[in-house]
């Protein structure tokens, strides 16, 4: 038995198309004689997508929609009915894409991440057929690559501490390049950890009464940074301040209770504190107080000197009350020495007492040597009484 005619084929002009693109689609069988199909009596199609009718029975053979939505897209297929008899083709598929939107880019969580810490960067597109491939960059390099079925795509970054500030974008895209959208610009603040700071006073020896400078100094951190300044192990810092600098400095009068270790600490939005190395601070006495000292010594050595000097005198001078006079002649007469010491009983055991030799008298002088004795006698008084007053 021969068939009136053949299953009918369907025909699509684009398997594939972007949404608002041309849907063109044709239905095709062929009669068992050389009639051509469509100018057989009773003819009649139809259209059907994804099993519903799409189009009613008629006698039109294709379907044509120049700005396809993307609800058109699906399974299609068509059916061929004369003289009752009714064929339907093979289906096929036809694709209408929904190209992506602009994306838009956000971060999930704080803006503000640590050096060396994730990131987490949501990319999302409003609209947009699956699969989608989305693109993260940083500047004008690629750092990520996803692609998803769905709108959304989240991005984990390490964050590197160059730069204070990054700016992040990222791309959409579903048909190929021609498609891509690149969304909104996200800049991520990066907070550089204080690193090891470096405690320098200004003087390794300080006078008390002056001022004593410490200096501490970080390599790189994010500011604001909190210095604090401690001596040796005390808990409570001797100063803090915060400041938008990467060095403080810490200036103190000290006194000779300040001589010892020094050192500081640093801290900012990272949340971790990092200490500097110990230095030792010595404190001298001060110049007024040395020069004070240095001069009551010499004072004192004066002093001493003057005493010595004073006691000298007054030894020299004692001893020449007890000096002996020598009396060579009285009278015209040779005599071996005269004491002029002042009286016999004088308790002074410097003065030397020496006997007077005297010549034999003559008798027709005796009473002029009496006279002289007696003149010597005084003057000897006299001498005595002269010394004396002067030892006083």
């Amino acid at each position: 038995m021969t068939e009136l005619f053949s299953k009918p084929v369907l025909l699509a002009e684009h398997h594939e198309i972007n949404e608002g693109g041309r849907l063109n689609v044709t239905c095709y069988s062929r009669y068992s004689t050389p009639q051509n199909l469509s100018t057989a009596p009773g003819l009649k199609y139809a259209l059907l997508k994804d099993g519903t009718l799409k189009t009613a029975a008629s006698v039109q053979s294709g379907y044509v929609n120049e700005k396809a939505s993307a609800a058109e897209g699906g399974l299609y297929s068509c059916n061929v009915t004369v003289k009752g008899i009714t064929k339907s083709s093979e289906q096929v598929l036809i694709k209408v894409y929904v190209l992506v939107t602009r994306p838009t880019l956000s971060v999930i969580g704080s803006s503000e991440v640590i050096a060396g810490k994730s990131a987490r960067l949501k990319c999302h597109s409003e609209k947009g057929s699956p699969p989608i491939t989305y693109v993260l960059l940083r500047g004008n390099q690629t750092v990520s690559i996803l692609a998803v079925k769905q709108e959304v795509a989240v991005f984990n970054v390490t964050i590197s501490n160059t730069g204070s500030t990054q700016e992040y974008r990222c791309e959409a895209q579903n048909r190929g390049a021609s498609s891509a959208k690149l969304s909104n610009a996200v800049r991520i603040t990066v907070i550089v950890p204080v690193s090891g700071p470096t405690l320098v006073p200004a003087k390794g020896v300080v006078s008390e009464g002056e001022n004593l400078t410490l200096i501490c100094a970080l390599a790189d951190a994010t500011l604001p940074i909190t210095f604090q300044f401690f001596r040796d192990e005390e808990e409570h810092p001797l100063h803090s301040t915060t400041t938008n600098s990467t060095r403080a400095i810490f200036t103190k009068l000290v006194g000779t209770e300040h001589n010892a270790g020094y050192s500081c600490k640093a801290s900012n939005k990272a949340g971790t504190s990092r200490k500097s190395n110990r230095v030792s601070v010595t404190v001298t006495m001060s110049t007024w107080k040395r020069t004070l000292i240095i001069l009551f010594c010499i004072v004192i050595i004066l002093g001493v000197v003057v005493f010595c000097i004073v006691r000298y005198k007054l030894k020299q001078g004692a001893d020449q009350h007890g000096d002996v006079i020598a009396v060579r002649e009285i009278n015209g007469t040779e005599v071996g020495s005269v004491d002029v010491g002042c009286g016999e009983d004088s308790s002074d055991p410097d003065i030397e007492y020496t006997e007077v030799m005297h010549g034999e008298p003559d008798a027709s002088r005796g009473k002029d040597f009496k006279s002289e004795d007696k003149q010597q006698k005084q003057k000897r008084q006299l001498f005595c009484k002269k010394s004396w007053k002067s030892s006083l």
